[in-house]
Parts: structure tokens; C-alpha cells; sequence
């Protein structure tokens, strides 16, 4: 008589309220269970019982038919706790432990305060084989990379962004910060580090020097397309790594800077450089170049720029009769006038270059503007060593030297106009050069306020009525 009161009243109270409550006049869902402590501490009588099994040998019937495993079994193999048929087998819904969703199989992870941790082991992704030397492998993904923490550190010792980092930590530096070298980068203990084990601060320099800049080809010919480079010099250099720079264009040439690492001194950037030319060596131009806050001009075409150790050679010939001519040229009557504007005059004398129809060869050699060449002395058999200036300003050179016959004179501080010949590179001003009979040759150490030295060598000679200039330069400094 009770069991049919209660289930009476259950059904009614199903119709009444389309809801059941236990324990409740008030459900808040389908089937509202109370406890006798509601929202306050379990009893011992707490709680809902569902069917208890000793075995799952057994397939369930219904997606979601739920039962508790009141022990571990062996065949099949299941361990103790709550079970649910999923339509084709049964799965574990919880453990004993009492930790959520529990996967009892051997990949899973445990979730604890937030850490995911696997105990033992290593992970694959893309492949269910890692490999026995690796903890994480992930060679079977394709068409996929791996992104990095990404942090904005502040410096290259900032320990506030990333809190006591671990020595050998790996981040990429996404550079929005003051530290702004982007990309890889790793704490060694003491500082980040790139992965090439460079600096990771900020790149500077104290100086940037355009006068030592190196062009290699050096010369450049209006209308034909050129690749090469351009090489310039920097003091204060700290070691901190570059990237490539925005391209600019002059005179038809695009310079675009590499990307490269700062010594720790002094060392060199490069920009590649190409394009079609608008202008022809020897004329010049001049390149302004911008590099971490350092500025300098850069002149090009002149075929004047001379990398350290290297040597150059050139060597015409000419036959007397066109050569042994009567010409004025600009010459510097003296050499100690800084302005250009006293000491010039006229010398007879013909540039063997000239004569030769050589003034355009690119492979005359120029030094800092200087061209090497000779005058004759009028009809006269003799020829005079001297330098030319090739550009709009004063030059200020300095030499010493020894010859076959005479000393060099005027070593210091020699001043020569633009579009002039200088000073004789020869103690007697003449080389004396009598058809099939003598030659000479004369070593010459010149130097320039900025530091720049080089050897240079005169020779001539007179051979079956063909005059021969040779000329050889080294860059010392």
C-alpha cells in the first residue's frame, strides 16, 4: 500500500508540475534530488544509487545507460567506477581519484591546477610512433611550422617580462619593445641571446666612414646594367645584429642594405647595388648613406675606391710621333696653396693617356681622385710622372719616394686644383727615355689627411719609337 501511495504520488506530481523534486516542493530541473543538508555538508545517507554490476562482458542497450562497476575485472578488462554505453562499448566516466573526466588509457595527460603534464614518455603529432630519441616529434607534419611564446622584452637582461627565466628558455622577441632585434632568441643564464649566439641588444655604432667606402666593379657605364656592391667602414660597433634595409635610388642605382652582425669593434656594412646608370666613371656622384643614426657621403664612379691589400695595374702605349707634341696643360707651378687659386699655371706638355685616347678606359686607375699619368716635355724625349686632379675640389696628398735617378721633392702637404697636373712625382722632373737606349721607374708612398696610404709606381719606357707607361698601385692602409 505505501509503494503504491509513493508511486501515485510521484506520477502526480510529474503531471502537476511536468517536474519531480525529492525532498523539495520546488524542483529546478526535471529530477531535482535533495540532500538532507541542502547546499550544507554530505551525510552518510546522501546520494543516488544506479544499478551496480560486477561485469561489463556484456553489451549495454541504450546510448547513455549508465552503471557503476563495483570492482576491477580482468576479462574483459575494466577498473572500478561509473561506466556509460556510447552505442558500441562501454566508457569510463569517472575515477576513483575523483579528478573530472578520467581516460584511463596509456596517452593521457593529467590536467592538474592548469599544468599539463605527461609523467613519463614522449608526444608525437601527426604520428603515432615518436621517435625513441625524442620527447616531442612532430617530423610527420607537413605544410605546418611551430610558433614560439611570443614575449616583448624590454633589454637584452630583462628577467620581468619572462619571471626567472630557465637557462637554454626559447622565445620569440616580437621587438615592440625597447628591445627591438625581433625574432629568436634565448636566455643563457646572463642574457637573451640570438640563435646564432650573437647579442640580442639593440645594434649601434659610433661612426660611419664614407671616405674608406669600397665599390667593387668600380666603374660604371651609362646605359648598361651593373650589379655589385658598395662596402663602407664603422667604429663602435657592439655586436648586435641588422636587418636588411629599404632600398633607395640615385642615378638609376639601387642600394639596398644587407642584413648582417655588428663586430664589436670596428668593421663594414654592405648594400648591393644595381641598376642602369645614368652617368659614365670617371665621372663621379656622390651617395649619401644613413645607418643607425650615423650619416656620411659616398663618391662613386671615379674607379678611385681601392679595398685594403689590393693592387692594380695599367698600361698604355703610344707612338712618338703622336705623343711628342707640343701641348699647354694645367699645372700647378707650387703646391702649398689650400684654396686652388695660386701657384696654377701652364706647363708644354701632353698627358700620355690623352694621347693615347685612353681618358675613358675605366681601368685607368684613380686614386682618391687622382689620376696617375704622364706629361711630356714638349718635342722633348723626357716624360714627367705626375698625378691629375679629376674632381671639383682641392686634393691634398702627401709623398716620399726614391727613384732610378732622383728623390722625390715636395713630399708634404702638395695642393692641386681641380682639372690640373700636380707636382712631379720625380726629384729632376724628367724621366729620361731615349728610343732603345733608357728607361725609368720611380716607388712613391702617398697618403691622405683621412689616413688612406698607398704605394704607387711610375715606369716608362721608349721602344722602337712607341712610348709605355706603366703604372702599379697597392693600398696599404
Amino acid at each position: 500500500m505505501k509503494t503504491q501511495f509513493l508511486l501515485g504520488a510521484f506520477l502526480l506530481s510529474s503531471i502537476a508540475y511536468s517536474q519531480v523534486g525529492i525532498k523539495t516542493n520546488t524542483p529546478e530541473a526535471t529530477l531535482d534530488v535533495r540532500a538532507k543538508n541542502h547546499n550544507g555538508a554530505v551525510t552518510a545517507t546522501d546520494g543516488i544509487l544506479v544499478p551496480r554490476v560486477n561485469s561489463l562482458a556484456n553489451s549495454g542497450s541504450v546510448n547513455g545507460q549508465l552503471v557503476y562497476l563495483i570492482a576491477d575485472t580482468t576479462a574483459p578488462t575494466f577498473a572500478k567506477g561509473f561506466y556509460y554505453w556510447d552505442g558500441a562499448s562501454w566508457q569510463p566516466l569517472s575515477s576513483t581519484a575523483g579528478i573530472g573526466l578520467y581516460d584511463t588509457t596509456q596517452d593521457s595527460w593529467n590536467d592538474v591546477s592548469g599544468n599539463v603534464t605527461l609523467p613519463t614518455g614522449s608526444v608525437a603529432i601527426g604520428s603515432t610512433t615518436p621517435h625513441a630519441s625524442a620527447v616531442l616529434d612532430m617530423s610527420s607534419v607537413t605544410n605546418k611550422g611551430m610558433i614560439a611564446p611570443n614575449v616583448a622584452l624590454t633589454s637584452i637582461t630583462d628577467q620581468v617580462t619572462v619571471a626567472n627565466p630557465k637557462k637554454g628558455l626559447l622565445v620569440y622577441n616580437t621587438g615592440t619593445s625597447t628591445l627591438t632585434t625581433a625574432g629568436y632568441v634565448y636566455w643563457n643564464g646572463t642574457e637573451w641571446r640570438t640563435l646564432y649566439n650573437t647579442s640580442a641588444a639593440n645594434p649601434a655604432i659610433t661612426g660611419l666612414n664614407c671616405a674608406n667606402a669600397y665599390v667593387s666593379p668600380t666603374t660604371f657605364t651609362n646605359g648598361s646594367p651593373y650589379s655589385g656592391t658598395i662596402t663602407i667602414p664603422y667604429t663602435g660597433g657592439n655586436g648586435g645584429s641588422y636587418n636588411a634595409g629599404t632600398p633607395f635610388t640615385q642615378n638609376g642605382l639601387t642600394f639596398t642594405l644587407q642584413a648582417g652582425v655588428l663586430s664589436s669593434s670596428t668593421g663594414s656594412i654592405t648594400y648591393s647595388v644595381s641598376g642602369t646608370p645614368n652617368f659614365s666613371s670617371p665621372s663621379t656622384k656622390t651617395v649619401p648613406f644613413t645607418f643607425l643614426g650615423q650619416t656620411c657621403n659616398a663618391i662613386i664612379g671615379a674607379a678611385n675606391t681601392f679595398s685594403i691589400g689590393e693592387t692594380r695595374g695599367f698600361t698604355v702605349a703610344v707612338p712618338a710621333s703622336t705623343f711628342l707634341i707640343n701641348t699647354s696643360s694645367n699645372w700647378m707651378t707650387g703646391s702649398s696653396d689650400p684654396t686652388g687659386t695660386t701657384n696654377i699655371g701652364t706647363v708644354n706638355g701632353r698627358s700620355m693617356i690623352a694621347a693615347a685616347n685612353k681618358l675613358s678606359d675605366p681601368n685607368v686607375i684613380i686614386v682618391k681622385g687622382l689620376r696617375l699619368d704622364f706629361l711630356n716635355e714638349g718635342t722633348g724625349s723626357s716624360v714627367r710622372p705626375v698625378v691629375y686632379n679629376t674632381t671639383s675640389s682641392v686634393i691634398r696628398y702627401h709623398t716620399s719616394g726614391l727613384s732610378t735617378a732622383d728623390a722625390v721633392t715636395s713630399g708634404v702637404s702638395n695642393y692641386v686644383a681641380p682639372g690640373y697636373f700636380g707636382q712631379y712625382m720625380d726629384g729632376n722632373s724628367d724621366f729620361t727615355c731615349s728610343n732603345n737606349n733608357s728607361a725609368e721607374f720611380t716607388s712613391v708612398q702617398l697618403t691622405f689627411d683621412d689616413g688612406q696610404w698607398y704605394k704607387v709606381e711610375f715606369h716608362a719606357t721608349r721602344v722602337d719609337d712607341v712610348y709605355h707607361g706603366y703604372w702599379v698601385v697597392t693600398r696599404i692602409q
